[in-house]
Parts: C-alpha cells; sequence; structure tokens
C-alpha cells in the first residue's frame, strides 16, 4: 500500500517535487508514518547569513544544516522568525521550505535547531540530577583583593566559625541601611511628628460665638501640618476652619475633643475656629499641631 504523497509546504512554489512520506516500526507488524517531534529541540549551532542569500535559499559557508532542521533569526529585520530548512543543496548553501518576507541581509545572525526525543528513565521520570554540597558565594574584599569563594556554614559550639550569607537591607532611595559602631541599626528617622504649634484658649476671657469665626493660628508657616491633637472642654461642638476670610470648613472639634487626628493642612494656613450649637463661654480648647 503507497503513502501519501504531497509538499513540503501548502504553497505554489514551483520548486519543489512531490514526495511520498516515509514509515517507522511502531510495532509487531505494524508500521506508522515517521513524525518529527518537535517537542524538544537542540541548538547545533549558530551561523551568519552571507551575500546571496534569498527568500528561499540561504548562503552561509561550511554551515552545520540538515534537512529537517528549523532555523531561527536572532538578529536583523527577520529576529525570531522560525523556518524549516528542506534540503541541503551543498556544503555552503541550503533550501527552506517556506519563502521568508523578505531576503535576509548579510551578516544577519540564525540558530540552528534539530528536534531531539526526549530522554526518560525505566519508570517513566525525567532522569534529572541533583546535586547537593555546600552553599558558596563570591566574596569581593574591599579595596580590590582577589575574588574568594565562602562556604556557608553554622558552628553552634563556636559562632566565631559561623559565616551566614551575606544580607543587606536597602531603604527606600536603593542605598544601603548601615549599622553603627554598637551594631545597631543606623536609622535616621526624619518623619517623626514633632510639635509645632500650641494653642490655649480659656473662653471665660475670649468667647468663641456662633455668629463669626475666631482667629487662632494667623499663619502655620513653612511646613505642613500633618497630626492635630484636641481637647476641649466647653460642652459645645465647634468647627476648625482653614483659610482667610470666613475659612473653609476643615472638621468638627466634639464636646471633650477629637484627641490624636492625623491630618494634611497645607503651608501658611489660616486657623479659626467657631460655634456651631451655642456659644462656648466657658472651659477651655488645647490644640497641639505637628508637623
Amino acid at each position: 500500500m503507497p503513502t501519501p504523497k504531497g509538499f513540503p509546504t501548502q504553497k505554489d512554489l514551483k520548486r519543489s517535487l512531490a514526495r511520498f512520506c516515509t514509515v517507522e516500526p511502531v510495532g509487531d507488524d505494524q508500521h506508522g508514518l515517521t513524525v518529527i517531534s518537535r517537542t524538544f529541540s537542540m541548538v547545533v549551532g549558530t551561523d551568519a547569513v552571507e551575500a546571496l542569500s534569498t527568500v528561499n535559499t540561504i548562503v552561509a559557508t561550511a554551515h552545520l544544516v540538515k534537512g529537517g532542521d528549523v532555523i531561527r533569526f536572532t538578529t536583523g529585520a527577520l529576529t525570531g522568525t522560525e523556518v524549516r530548512v528542506e534540503s541541503v543543496i551543498d556544503a555552503n548553501s541550503f533550501l527552506l521550505v517556506d519563502e521568508l518576507t523578505a531576503a535576509p541581509a548579510a551578516t544577519d545572525q540564525f540558530e540552528i535547531l534539530r528536534s531531539k526525543q526526549p530522554i526518560v528513565n525505566a519508570d517513566g521520570t525525567l532522569p534529572v540530577s541533583v546535586s547537593s554540597g555546600s552553599i558558596q558565594y563570591d566574596f569581593f574584599p574591599s579595596g580590590g583583593g582577589p575574588l574568594a569563594s565562602v562556604t556557608v556554614r553554622e558552628d553552634e559550639d563556636t559562632p566565631a566559625n559561623n559565616r551566614p550569607l551575606p544580607v543587606k537591607l536597602m531603604g527606600l532611595d536603593d542605598n544601603e541601611i548601615t549599622f553603627n559602631v554598637e551594631n545597631n541599626l543606623d536609622i535616621s528617622l526624619t518623619h517623626i511628628a514633632v510639635s509645632a504649634i500650641n494653642v490655649a484658649r480659656d473662653y471665660g476671657g475670649a468667647t468663641v460665638t456662633t455668629a463669626a469665626n475666631t482667629e487662632i493660628v494667623a499663619d502655620t508657616g513653612a511646613a505642613k501640618i500633618e497630626l492635630i491633637e484636641i481637647f476641649d472642654s466647653s460642652g459645645q461642638i465647634l468647627e476648625l476652619r482653614t483659610g482667610a476670610g470666613v475659612g473653609t470648613h476643615f472638621m468638627y472639634i466634639q464636646p471633650g475633643g477629637n484627641g490624636q487626628v492625623p491630618v494634611e493642612i497645607p503651608i501658611n494656613t489660616r486657623l479659626s475656629v467657631q460655634a456651631i450649637d451655642a456659644d462656648a463661654t466657658v472651659g477651655y480648647l488645647l490644640i497641639n499641631f505637628f508637623r
């Protein structure tokens, strides 16, 4: 029984002869069509295109290509393009199954890929080799000393013999966080809130009314406020306002105060308060503003 006969590509290139498929044994008294396994490929070598190459013929002196191989372009306009080799013309050129979208330029580089059958153990598992041993790291001494390979080890009896993996702490600015001479973290805290403005108002001598706002801070200065701490013993509901004139509502001050509240008050802001439900005539208003 004859095997099917066909062309290596569906394009009518008028240059390829139709060929019979080959068969190979697959069992006792059984044969099947030869199928190329493309699951695994090895890189046979690399080469470069030479002058006179075309969309279907590659010139490469002393190439390693065989029929059925795949070449993958790694440089030039065809980078990433893969195409199968139909046949070897001679030691310095070979024919492609399909035509490329354009002729490759001289010096364009390509890899030569060849299909390989995967190998498994008798029980079907992959023959993976796992080596065990000590962990090492490369150590470059300061001052340009020679490279040394340091083996990681832990000695519970003599801690001086320990050689742990080096670990570095990096800050948000990509710089290393260092240690001081006492081997403590040398950290500079630059965002600790510090008291910037303090307000103390005695309602008995300076009533806060519902009719108008009362200025308590004319200008917060050249740094924004990030936290406020409020105590109020007037028994009334007050409103903290920001800005000139009547100001803009910022927050309500509850009877007894609000405790510590994270805020964001811009620089150079005027602050005022106004009573909401009734005039504040007794007690105290204490506010600490933190930057």
